[in-house]
């Protein structure tokens, strides 16, 4: 079981699912900041928890 959470941890396949929905949610900013305006982009994408977690996930597998 232990085994099998690190390898996925250190997968090209997680570090491609942080990359799409990393992607998908800068793509989704923009057009929210185009619509609504920036203060609304920051607030519902680029300064939620879940975006800096997804940020964070991808340092960490850099170092990795």
């Amino acid at each position: 079981m232990g085994e099998k959470l690190i390898s996925f941890l250190v997968s090209t396949r997680l570090t491609a699912i942080l990359f799409i929905v990393f992607a998908l949610a800068m793509a989704i900013g923009t057009f929210i900041e185009n619509d609504y305006g920036t203060v609304t982009a920051k607030i519902l994408i680029y300064n939620a928890t879940w975006f800096e977690l997804i940020l964070g996930a991808i340092c960490i597998k850099f170092f990795i």
